[in-house]
C-alpha cells in the first residue's frame, strides 16, 4: 500500500505544471514580456536570436546587459530592417553584439530565441513593442525538449551561415550637418570673397579721384 501511494506522489509531482516541459503566453490579454526578460537574465553561455522585426529596447537592453556579463549573444535578422539607423540594431552593434542580416531567401520570418541549448522561445511574437502591447500574438517557451532544442539550433547555424554582417549606415542628420558645415564653410569663403572685391573697387574709386 505504502508503494503505491509513493508512486502516485511521484507521479502526480511529474505531471504537475512545475514539471511542464512548455509554457506559453498570448498577447494583449497577458504580458509575454515579463517572461522574455527572466530568461534572458537566466543565460549562463549564450543567446542567440532571430527575428522578422527587432524593436523592443527593453529585450536589447537586455541583451546588452548579458553580453556585459560574459554571455554570447547573436541576432540575425530580416533583410527589411538592413537599413536601420537609429534602431536597436545599430545599437547592439554599438555594444558589440553581432547582427546578421539573413538576405538569401525572400523573407526571414522566424522568431527565436535559443538560451543555452536549454530553452527555446519561439511564436508569432516578434521582439517588438507592438507584439506585447497592440497585437494578438502567441509565444511559447520550449524546454526538457532537447531533441526539438537541437531542431532549433541547427536551423540559427545554417542561417547564420547564410546571412550577411549588418552595417549601420551614416544616420541622416549627421549627412545633413556635414552639408551644412561645407556650406556654411562655402559662404564664408564667398563672403570674404565678395569683401575683397568690394575693397578692391573702393581702393580703385579712392585712386582715380586723387589723380582727379
Amino acid at each position: 500500500m505504502k508503494r503505491i501511494n509513493l508512486w502516485m506522489i511521484i507521479m502526480s509531482l511529474l505531471i504537475s505544471p512545475s514539471f511542464s516541459k512548455t509554457q506559453v503566453c498570448f498577447t494583449p490579454q497577458e504580458q509575454c514580456l515579463p517572461m522574455v526578460l527572466e530568461s534572458i537574465r537566466n543565460a549562463q553561455k549564450y543567446i542567440w536570436v532571430q527575428a522578422y522585426y527587432f524593436t523592443s529596447k527593453p529585450v536589447a537592453i537586455a541583451l546588452v546587459k548579458a553580453h556585459k556579463r560574459g554571455v554570447e549573444v547573436r541576432v540575425v535578422v530580416d533583410s527589411s530592417q538592413k537599413n536601420d539607423t537609429y534602431g536597436v540594431l545599430s545599437y547592439l552593434t554599438r555594444c558589440g553584439i553581432p547582427v546578421q542580416i539573413d538576405d538569401k531567401v525572400k523573407i526571414a520570418h522566424s522568431k527565436v530565441m535559443i538560451l543555452d541549448g536549454l530553452v527555446v522561445l519561439t511564436g508569432s511574437y516578434n521582439w517588438t513593442d507592438a507584439a506585447e502591447k497592440s497585437n494578438a500574438e502567441n509565444l511559447l517557451e520550449i524546454t526538457q525538449e532537447q531533441e526539438t532544442i537541437d531542431r532549433y539550433i541547427g536551423n540559427f547555424k545554417r542561417r547564420a551561415d547564410k546571412s550577411t554582417a549588418f552595417e549601420p549606415i551614416k544616420p541622416v542628420n549627421d549627412n545633413q550637418e556635414e552639408m551644412k558645415k561645407k556650406e556654411d564653410a562655402l559662404k564664408k569663403e564667398s563672403e570674404k570673397k565678395i569683401l575683397n572685391l568690394n575693397r578692391a573697387f573702393l581702393k580703385g574709386l579712392n585712386l582715380g579721384s586723387k589723380k582727379k
